[in-house]
């Protein structure tokens, strides 16, 4: 049976949700197929990291999904690439907006998600959910999350699937500002659940 770390984030930027982790908090999968981990990550540079990589370390898990909010997508987006920079454009729940700055110090330019990306994002279209594949996970703490997790699983030789998935804006994120794309928790929900049943087969 295979271990499963599914993480979401608190919400940022004056949102009172984060539909990543709404989303994570609603994912289930039968107990005979997989034991999936539940984490609600700060939106902090460094704590984010810190916390995840003890889980990893702690509860040894064999894929790694890390679930984030992408204000003004249409669809989910699997996320290829990690970048080896902190550029926030806003402060992160602790005040802290670094420009510039590494990651990892003596860190690569970049980590490729080692989740099989493609063959999943058709399966899942083929099941109807929206889904693509997005070449960049920015510069927040998104993208600092996914490089850093990936960063620690090089390190420390551990041989664990890990990659990123960013939900667009919950409806309810949305009711004033009818301009702006969203999907609905339950959509979501199903979409990332499809993923972690497909994951668990590889």
């Amino acid at each position: 049976m295979k271990n499963i770390l599914i993480t979401g984030f608190s919400p940022f930027n004056q949102e009172r949700i984060n539909p990543s982790y709404e989303a994570v908090k609603l994912i289930d999968m039968p107990g005979d197929i997989a034991r999936i981990f539940k984490m609600e990550v700060p939106t902090v540079f460094g704590d984010a990291i810190r916390i995840v990589t003890d889980a990893i370390d702690r509860l040894k898990p064999d894929i790694i999904v890390m679930v984030g909010q992408a204000g003004g997508l249409t669809k989910i987006m699997l996320e290829r690439v990690a970048i080896n920079l902190d550029d926030a454009n806003m402060p992160d729940n602790s005040g802290q907006q670094p420009v510039d700055q590494p990651i990892a110090a003596n860190g690569p330019l970049a980590y490729f998600s080692t989740l099989p990306l493609k063959p999943l994002i058709k399966e899942l279209v083929a099941k109807g959910h929206l889904v693509g594949l997005s070449n960049s996970a920015g510069t927040y703490v998104c993208n600092h999350l996914l490089y850093g997790v990936l960063h620690h699983l090089k390190q420390h030789r551990i041989p664990a699937m890990a990659g990123f998935v960013h939900v667009p804006y919950m409806d309810a994120q949305v009711r004033n500002r009818p301009d702006v794309p969203s999907m609905t928790l339950t959509d979501m929900v199903a979409a990332l659940s499809d993923m972690i049943a497909l994951l668990v087969k590889q």
